[in-house]
C-alpha cells in the first residue's frame, strides 16, 4: 500500500475516535482497503494471515450497498459460497440503491447465480399481507395463513389513544397470559410519554410496560412499547401502531 494511503487511513481511524468524521458505511472503504493491501482481511496474533470463509449468508441484501457487497464477496474461498437473501419491500436505507437479483448477479461477477422468489410469506397472516399489498398497490398474495383481520380505529386525542391501549392490553392479556403485545410508533420520541401514562393507567395490574431498542429488547409476555424501525423482523402475538396517520406516513418514499 502506497504510504499515503497508510498516513490517510490513520488520519481517519483518529477522527473516529474523536467522533468527528467517520459513519457507519464508512467501515466498508476502511474494510476495503485492508482487503486491497492485504489480499484479504488480516487474520493471527499480528494480522500475518489473511482468513476467508467457506461461506457466506448475507441477509437483508437490499440494505446494503455495492461496496459493502463487495468487501463481503471478497471475504470467503469461492463466489459459491455466498448465499445473498432479501426483500426489496423490506427496504429500510433510502439512500442505498437495490438494484434487481439478476443485475446484482451480474454486477458482483457472479453471472451463474441462482435467483429464487420465495413467493409464501409465513410471518405474516393473509388479511396483514393483503393489507400491505393495497398500501403498496400490489397484487394481493393468495396463499398464505389465516390470522385476524387489521382494524383501524381513530381517537381525538393522544390521551383516549393511551385510554384504548390500556383496555386493549388488559383484554388481552386475560385472553392470553403469555402474550407479546407490541406498541409501534414511527418516532422514539413519543415513547416516554406513551411509556409513563400506560404505567399509570395499569400501575395495579402487574403488567410489564417496557421500552426497548436494539440490545435491549426483552422477548418476553406483556408489553413492548418501541419505533417501526426497531422490529423488523420481529414477532408478537400482537401489534398495534399508534400513530397510523396521513399525517405520520406521507406519501414519500421514507413512508
Amino acid at each position: 500500500m502506497l504510504s499515503r494511503w497508510r498516513r490517510r487511513i490513520f488520519f481517519v481511524f483518529i477522527n473516529y475516535f474523536l467522533e468527528t468524521w467517520v459513519n457507519f458505511d464508512d467501515y466498508a472503504i476502511l474494510l476495503r482497503l485492508i482487503q486491497l493491501n492485504c489480499g484479504g482481511l488480516p487474520d493471527g496474533a499480528q494480522g500475518e494471515e489473511v482468513f476467508k470463509f467457506d461461506h457466506v449468508v448475507i441477509d437483508e441484501a437490499q440494505d446494503f450497498g455495492a461496496l459493502e457487497l463487495i468487501v463481503l464477496l471478497n471475504s470467503v474461498n469461492s463466489r459459491t459460497g455466498v448465499t445473498i437473501v432479501g426483500d426489496v419491500n423490506q427496504k429500510i436505507a433510502p439512500g442505498k440503491e437495490f438494484v434487481s437479483w439478476d443485475e446484482l448477479a451480474k454486477l458482483l461477477n457472479m453471472g451463474e447465480a441462482k435467483v429464487t422468489r420465495l413467493e409464501l410469506g409465513h410471518r405474516s397472516s393473509l388479511p396483514i399481507m393483503w393489507l400491505a399489498d393495497h398500501v403498496i398497490e400490489s397484487e394481493p398474495i393468495l396463499q398464505g395463513r389465516e390470522g385476524t383481520y387489521p382494524e383501524a380505529i381513530s381517537f381525538a386525542s393522544q390521551k383516549l389513544i393511551i385510554e384504548y391501549l390500556a383496555q386493549f392490553i388488559l383484554k388481552r392479556i386475560s385472553e392470553e397470559p403469555n402474550a407479546h403485545i407490541c406498541i409501534a410508533m414511527r418516532y422514539k420520541k413519543l415513547r416516554p410519554t406513551y411509556l409513563a401514562e400506560s404505567n399509570k393507567l395499569l400501575a395495579d395490574k402487574n403488567i410489564d410496560i417496557r421500552a426497548a431498542e436494539r440490545d435491549n429488547f426483552a422477548f418476553r409476555k406483556s408489553v413492548t412499547l418501541t419505533n417501526v424501525h426497531q422490529i423488523k423482523g420481529l414477532e408478537f402475538v400482537s401489534v398495534i401502531v399508534v400513530d397510523g396517520d396521513i399525517y405520520t406516513w406521507t406519501c414519500d418514499a421514507e413512508s
